[in-house]
């Protein structure tokens, strides 16, 4: 009844599923951070690997097994070529569901006593690997670190699980696998910093699947006691630099009011996907403000509920492996979904996290069908369903991803009032010469979002840069207004494009003399009011400051440095110190 060929050839199956509906996307475009994290020895022909590997700025640890894959990738070519990395990708995705499953195997029989274990661990196995969000990890080239961490993770659990399990033929084979589970972890979190949580994942693993008695009672107290110390150490270390929201729009309190509301977005999304959304964009979240807030309350009133009853429910209850599932899922999340001031939504940070959900749905629906004794057509027909569901959701996803204009008009379909989704749509827009559109676009972004005002004001510009279209007097009328926390980054953009078209001599219409000092005179007043501070300011006030000095205006660049240097910014203080006061 439980022969293993049949469940293998299923999840082949699945795998094969995957890899068919995957491959138009697989030679789809680099896109935002791919460009410059791969950008080093993109071009290169005698590239340093070394250099690339461990000199990287990428995270806390510098992620250096993830970057050694991508100069694997480079030396086998000489370049890249965006089939071969995403195709990586996926194979690493398709490993990481075999792990899984392999896992699975080793965890279900200690916890449930179905003699259908093995078709239980196909289910969890296909759901995690097919659902839309897990998949559309693979075209996304960087998010190579956390398929990673996660291959690593999955690795790392499934070796202590086979240490612990016993019944080995020699002590060297049970002692290898503890050598290897503590070798995953440094791998882990040098893919990707979630990888660090690998301790605590296993920690959760021991407690619902091999400890019992006063062990179990224990490990519990260490598991609760880890949550309250984490809290406790946010309050404390709230000004380290670590928690620092110079560079965000909103502040502590405004994330770890709106995260509560962002998780339980995410589990909607993982148990009831509704749209192929690529998921890239997400700014348009809305953020809530205080923890007085309905959305809020109600959100964190169910993790609550679900934690307690992982805490709460007794030692011996049949629901074990339902509680490692939810544990799993929120001790996966405790990096990316807290207090670090990391962007707000992002559909990735649940590829690892994604599998305890899974499993802890899928063992609940078990026991349901248990109890009330619901008929074996509805038992196998509804997972098929959703199965299917999920295939054709991350089909439309791959898609989605074959071509750039595919990605940004997927993006802004699904996020129209997102403010960076509408300034790729209008540059798509303006790139095919439909100007009038790129117009409209670019005011409806402006429109939905006051705060983000000047990348937006300057993308209109390049617009009529592109165009050749006269300038209207209105339009350098309308740029002003105030310039909020968070603006640099992509008002850095804008400079960018807009520097090159002025350097080429290809944009005579636009008086930037003009443009210039109009937004001089809006960061000044931004910063007189306090609105933002002299470090929030420096992406704009580089831009302002390399303007005056190619303009000639070198004392006014010196000021607007000085000022900055004053500030307490570093970049702003080696700017002033080695490059405006060294000529």
């Amino acid at each position: 009844m439980n022969s293993p060929l049949p469940p293998s050839v299923a999840l082949i199956g699945v795998i094969i599923t995957l890899v068919l509906i995957s491959w138009h996307g697989l030679s789809g475009p680099l896109v935002f951070d791919d460009l410059t994290t791969l950008a080093p020895i993109a071009d290169e022909s005698r590239p340093d690997y070394q250099k690339f590997i461990f000199n990287n700025a990428s995270g806390l640890f510098g992620r250096a097994v993830s970057m050694s894959t991508f100069a694997v990738n480079h030396r086998l070519r000489g370049s890249f070529r965006n089939f071969e990395l995403k195709a990586t990708n996926l194979a690493i995705h398709i490993a990481n569901g075999l792990v899984l499953y392999c896992l699975l195997l080793v965890l279900l029989p200690r916890v449930n006593e179905s003699s259908h274990y093995r078709w239980m661990a196909v289910l969890i196995s296909a759901l995690w690997l097919l659902s839309p969000i897990n998949s559309g990890v693979v075209f996304y080239v960087v998010q190579r670190m956390a398929l990673l961490a996660c291959f690593f993770a999955f690795v790392g659990i499934l070796c202590y699980a086979l240490w612990r399990r016993g019944g080995h033929s020699s002590p060297i084979v049970k002692y290898l696998y503890l050598a290897l589970c503590l070798a995953c972890w440094p791998l882990a979190f040098l893919s990707k910093e979630n990888g660090i949580l690998l301790p605590f994942l296993i920690l959760i693993i021991e407690l619902e699947f091999f400890s019992r008695g006063k062990s179990y009672r224990v490990l519990r107290a260490i598991l609760l006691s880890s949550c309250v110390a984490a809290i406790i150490a946010v309050y404390v270390f709230r000004n380290h630099e670590l928690l620092s929201y110079a560079g965000r729009s909103f502040t502590l309190v405004e994330r770890l009011s709106t995260q509560p509301v962002v998780v339980a977005h995410y589990i909607r999304d993982l148990l009831i996907p509704v749209s192929a959304d690529i998921g890239i964009f997400n700014d348009d979240f809305r953020t809530v403000t205080s923890y007085a807030n309905f959305a809020t309350t109600g959100a964190s009133a169910a993790i609550l509920f679900m934690l307690g009853f992982c805490f709460l429910s007794p030692e011996k209850s049949a629901n074990r492996g339902v509680r490692a599932g939810i544990l799993f899922y929120f001790f996966a999340h405790a990096l990316e979904s807290t207090a670090i001031p990391l962007e707000m939504y992002f559909e990735h940070r649940n590829y690892l996290p994604s599998a305890g959900i899974y499993l802890a749905a899928v063992l609940a629906g078990q026991a349901a069908i248990t109890r009330y004794k619901i008929g074996r057509i509805f038992t196998v027909l509804f997972p098929v369903c959703v199965l299917a569901w999920f295939t054709f959701l991350s089909y439309h996803k791959a898609q989605a991803w074959s071509s750039w204009p595919q990605v940004v008009m997927n993006i802004y379909q699904h996020h129209p009032r997102s403010a960076r989704a509408g300034l790729e749509m209008a540059s798509v827009l303006t790139d095919s010469n439909e100007v009038n559109a790129a117009l409209k676009v670019n005011e409806l972004n402006a429109l939905y979002n006051p705060t983000r005002n000047l990348n937006i004001k300057l993308q209109r510009f390049y617009i009529f840069c592109a165009s050749g279209n006269f300038v209207d007097e209105t339009e350098y009328a309308a740029l002003t207004g105030p310039i909020y926390p968070g603006n640099g980054l992509g008002a850095a953009t804008a400079f960018d494009l807009l520097f090159e078209v002025r350097d080429r001599n290809s944009c005579p219409n636009v008086d930037f003399d003009r443009v210039m000092n109009r937004i001089s005179e809006m960061l000044d007043a931004s910063l007189e009011s306090q609105l933002i501070t002299t470090k929030q300011a420096w992406h704009i006030e580089y831009y302002l400051i390399e303007f005056d000095r190619s303009s000639g205006r070198r004392e006014r660049a010196l000021s607007r440095a000085k000022r900055s240097n004053e500030g307490g910014n570093v970049k702003a203080e080696y700017y002033y110190r080695e490059v405006l006061r060294g000529h």
